[in-house]
């Protein structure tokens, strides 16, 4: 029953975090002042297997989606190890 509600609980969480971030997409100003450039940063990474795939537009970007990654898969191995599923 914890686990029922302990999924529940993450997919209501993830579904939220969506809504806000597109929320926060919307509302943001696209448009920058005149004369002024806006440059557009970002990374991210797809796990497939054991493989990690990582896209970035530069080098900060790309350190900080390695170092999300890794305290990701730290935390969901945690997950796995107190819930028993491994």
């Amino acid at each position: 029953m914890l686990y029922l509600l302990l999924f529940t609980l993450l997919f209501f969480i993830g579904v939220l975090l969506l809504i806000v971030g597109l929320i926060l997409m919307i509302l943001s100003p696209r448009h920058s002042e005149k004369g002024e450039e806006k440059t557009v940063r970002g990374g991210g990474v797809i796990i497939i297997g054991p493989i990690p795939i990582l896209l970035a537009t530069d080098k900060e970007s790309a350190r900080l989606a390695f170092y999300l990654t890794i305290i990701a898969l730290i935390f969901f191995t945690i997950i796995l190890l107190v819930f028993k599923f491994v």
